[in-house]
């Protein structure tokens, strides 16, 4: 909710509050929606790679926090936001921009709140199904019953915001419109502390980054080498590196994928050679010149989901861009629902 209640209706944050051109104020909401889109990315890495998903949380959540501190007093302390314009001198252009105080402030805590969503976005689920034993039947139909609350939730908060808390925004203050799900933010943040004694805690893994690299060096490098006939399986097992997964590439990979023939080149860098040793634990003794099966062909299922991810990107950059001119759109409008009550233009989203 807190995410939501800044990042939506941020094009009418920043052009009823701080009189900023409608233009100027679209880009500005672009680049955090673009920043905070891909900041879970980096937050991913980190999480498997060094910190685990409860230190990366832990300092995403606590971010967040003073986040959105700062949002909620750059809107409530008078020196940190331009004085207040009418809707003629909005119509007339004459209002005064922000300063450069204003905006350092405004955008430290866009900062924050991007920094914040690197830290919990790509962690909250992952973290919360880490608390169930998938050998357990019990536990299985609890996971399911998590996932399903978890996006409900997600969706509740996100219909609260676009009727109850922009209403607030737009029609009693800004600054009681920020303070609510800050206060919420600040109860949550409570509430996740409370269970660090019973949580489990997965320890981090390794990133898949530094095994795709692993791929690409290790095929580069043996480019000269031949691949065994693919109709000849007991050849491939005997050339090919093809260890248990549980047991070569870290814990908590239990799911041994099959070699393909697509994009065979990859294929390459699970080749043993003369030069290549396994150590007794069934890891290589240089990981940049030997690769598994199993890293081979996790490295081809993320290249199949390319296309997926770049008409992923083009779908929400046009949907972004629609909800910020709908936005615009919408203010022109008359938003009157009987004599008393205004539906508040952002809610038109």
């Amino acid at each position: 909710m807190a995410t939501n209640s800044f990042g939506t209706p941020l094009t009418s944050y920043l052009i009823s509050r701080y009189n900023m051109k409608d233009n100027a104020a679209t880009n500005v909401g672009n680049v955090y929606s673009g920043t905070t889109s891909f900041a879970p990315v980096v937050g991913a890495f980190v999480a498997d790679a060094f910190w685990g998903r409860f230190r990366t949380m832990l300092f995403g959540s606590v971010i967040g926090v003073i986040g959105m501190v700062v949002i909620t007093l750059s809107a409530t302390i008078r020196q940190l936001k331009p004085p207040s314009c009418s809707a003629v001198a909005q119509e007339a252009g004459t209002c005064v921009g922000p300063s450069a105080l204003h905006r350092a402030v405004l955008y430290v805590g866009m900062g924050l709140l991007v920094v914040s969503a690197g830290g919990t976005n790509p962690t909250a689920l992952p973290f919360g199904a880490d608390q169930f034993d998938e050998t357990n039947e019990r536990h299985k139909a609890g996971l399911k019953s998590f996932f399903n609350w978890f996006y409900a939730t997600a969706m509740m908060a996100t219909f609260l915001v676009l009727t109850v808390i922009v209403y607030v925004q737009d029609k009693v203050s800004w600054a009681l419109g920020f303070a609510i799900p800050t206060a919420l933010t600040v109860v949550a943040f409570a509430v996740f502390l409370a269970g660090t004694k019973v949580y489990i805690y997965v320890p981090p893994e390794g990133s898949i980054f530094s095994s795709v690299a692993r791929v690409v060096v290790a095929s580069c490098r043996k480019w000269r080498l031949r691949l065994p006939h693919p109709d000849d399986a007991r050849l491939q097992g005997e050339v090919l590196y093809n260890p248990d997964p549980a047991a070569g590439d870290g814990p908590g990979r239990v799911f041994r994928l099959p070699l393909t023939l697509q994009l065979s080149f990859l294929n390459k860098a699970a080749i043993v050679t003369d030069a290549d040793e396994v150590r007794p634990d069934g890891s290589p003794a240089r990981p940049w010149n030997l690769c598994s099966v199993q890293q081979v062909e996790e490295l081809k299922c993320l290249v199949k989901i390319i296309p997926v991810w770049v008409s992923g990107v083009v779908s929400f950059i046009m949907m972004t861009e629609m909800n910020n001119y709908t936005y615009i759109q919408a203010r022109t409008m008359d938003l009157h629902m009987g004599r008393r009550f205004t539906i508040p233009a952002i809610s038109i989203l």
